[in-house]
């Protein structure tokens, strides 16, 4: 738990378009943590369409090859020269298989992952490929998505950490890590709870809401932090309620659960996580449920 609250290695998965947005956040977190980075960028399959337009010009795998190495050489010494140890790694073949063996050798303790939102995530690493990563990495992802706000990156003492809570499904994992973090950072830590907006107009609405509220208060786990989190519910759209509420509430981090009423349950894929991520102002910290959750 302490490697991943306070990681001493942070792996960044690159497509290498979106380094502009991920390379700051991930620089400004190892600077944090006295962490190192590691980028690694998976060579694309060209026999496997759709690739990017983008990367036609390089669709000979030796250029491509050359052309990410330029890339990723500039990244590291970009990190190198802010004072944070970096080096890089390119591999080819599926994309997840390969980040899972990266991860698997090298044992970080926080991926990041991003995304370009002018695709709307098609050819980023926040699609499809991400939501596999979610499902299948042990440790936290890191998702930093096209509507962050560029001074959202330090994860200092004090900060602002929003959590949806389903109240049902989060494992001891989830709220173990939420906890620890909570308790490493001195958080400032909201739950929030959102009742389906249908149930608006149930004349037993404001009964519901103050009972899901009073679980709320008991879902808290003893330990979490040195500051007890706020507790809050509120009946509305799980997205738009999450994103006004980040926004509004100047939320530095959003922490998900991975197979919470918030995140990527595969038949909700894309809904509600997916949702979150693109339009989350601050990164989103997802990690994933293990077995045992009821």
């Amino acid at each position: 738990m302490e490697a991943w609250t306070r990681p001493t290695r942070i792996l960044l998965v690159t497509d290498l378009t979106d380094l502009q947005r991920t390379l700051p956040v991930t620089i400004d977190q190892a600077k944090s943590y006295g962490a190192e980075i590691l980028l690694a960028y998976v060579l694309p399959d060209f026999a496997s369409p759709p690739a990017a337009p983008s990367l036609l010009v390089y669709s000979q795998p030796e250029l491509h090859r050359q052309h990410g190495e330029r890339i990723l050489l500039a990244a590291a010494r970009e990190a190198e020269a802010a004072g944070v140890r970096c080096t890089w790694k390119i591999s080819s073949g599926d994309v997840v298989e390969q980040i899972e063996a990266v991860v698997d050798e090298w044992k970080p303790g926080r991926v990041v992952v991003g995304s370009h939102g002018e695709t709307k995530f098609c050819l980023g690493i926040l699609g499809s490929t991400a939501e596999r990563l979610f499902q299948r990495l042990g440790v936290p992802v890191l998702a930093v998505g096209p509507e962050v706000r560029s001074h959202s990156r330090q994860l200092p003492k004090g900060i602002r950490v929003l959590a949806p809570i389903s109240l049902k499904r989060e494992s001891p994992g989830v709220r173990s890590f939420a906890a620890e973090f909570a308790a490493a950072h001195d958080a400032d830590m909201t739950l929030l709870h959102v009742i389906p907006n249908e149930l608006e107009e149930n004349p037993s609405a404001a009964r519901i809401a103050s009972f899901e509220r009073q679980m709320l208060d008991n879902f808290v786990p003893a330990s979490l932090g040195t500051r007890r989190p706020s507790c809050v519910v509120k009946i509305g759209r799980a997205i738009e309620t999450i994103l006004n509420h980040a926004t509004n509430g100047g939320f530095d981090l959003i922490l998900l659960g991975s197979t919470s009423s918030s995140s990527f349950v595969p038949k909700l894929v894309p809904g509600t996580a997916y949702g979150v991520l693109c339009g989350a102002p601050c990164p989103v910290l997802i990690l994933k449920q293990t077995a045992d959750a009821p």
